[in-house]
């Protein structure tokens, strides 16, 4: 009975501290042991753990995609239907932006962001298949997709927003996948990066070049075009024990789910 009233009272001292920390940060806590319970998963099964050692020192990777499949979903995407991004657009069970109101109009103004249909939805599926082996090895697991959003970037992009330099705030292995499908630089439009030893990327180059890299620990900001439209598609991605590349869309808000085992059924609106 003296252990059972002893283990009471620490219960209930405990519950003050276990409300003292934030919402965000115990779902961090769990993608981070869940990020390291699929590290070691994938180190029994290929036998070795090792990430891409230019991604684990730079925190990006870029590479250029082409063929048929880029060319289809470019075709689908410069046709797509516009939309606007709202602060109440994100799935249940997702984390969002809760400040996103005071930028909604800024947002709206520089960017056209897309309404995602299945045939979008597929038509990425074939890419991020390509892609899939080399992101495998940037982090050394597999992954999964929890949420695809994609917009084009006008010249009257304000600064503020996407183009203010930002760290995304997610855990830090949940990830993103930029894919341009547009030419990138500093006339058509880009992507900077700020790295570590204080010196600046910008993406740059022709249609089909994409960026993978650390949104939570890269400090970044999108770089407006100074004439036309720059069209890119953003995954975000999140370690995972077995492959599933399917697209999914989680709302224009939505940021990550909160937690790992959180999944949304893919072409659950069609």
């Amino acid at each position: 009975m003296k252990a059972k009233a002893y283990w009471g009272r620490v219960r209930h001292l405990g519950r003050p501290i276990y409300r003292m920390v934030s919402r965000r940060m115990r779902h961090r806590a769990i993608w981070y042991v869940y990020s390291r319970v699929v590290g070691v998963a994938a180190a029994l099964q290929a036998g070795t753990h090792q990430p891409d050692p230019e991604f684990a020192a730079l925190g990006f990777k870029q590479g250029l995609l082409d063929g048929p499949s880029l060319t289809h979903l470019f075709q689908l995407l410069k046709n797509a239907d516009r939309t606007e991004i709202r602060q109440e657009d994100y799935s249940s069970g997702y984390e969002s932006n809760q400040d996103l109101k005071q930028y909604e109009a800024v947002m709206n103004t520089g960017h056209k962001f897309l309404v995602l249909d299945r045939e979008h939805l597929m038509a990425l599926n074939e890419v991020l298949e390509e892609l899939a082996p080399q992101i495998e090895k940037c982090i050394g697991s597999r992954w999964r997709v929890v949420n695809v959003r994609s917009w084009k970037s006008l010249p009257a992009t304000a600064y503020g927003g996407m183009n203010d330099w930002h760290y995304d705030g997610f855990p830090q292995d949940i990830r993103k996948i930029m894919i341009y499908l547009a030419p990138t630089g500093p006339e058509e439009g880009t992507t900077e990066l700020l790295l570590a030893d204080g010196s600046k990327f910008s993406v740059s180059g022709p249609l089909g070049r994409w960026l993978f890299f650390k949104n939570s620990q890269v400090l970044h900001r999108g770089v407006a075009p100074k004439c036309g439209e720059r069209l890119v598609v953003e995954i975000t991605i999140a370690p995972s024990l077995r492959r599933q590349q399917q697209a999914v869309c989680a709302g224009l808000n939505a940021a990550y789910p909160k937690f790992p085992w959180i999944n949304l059924q893919v072409y659950d609106e069609f």
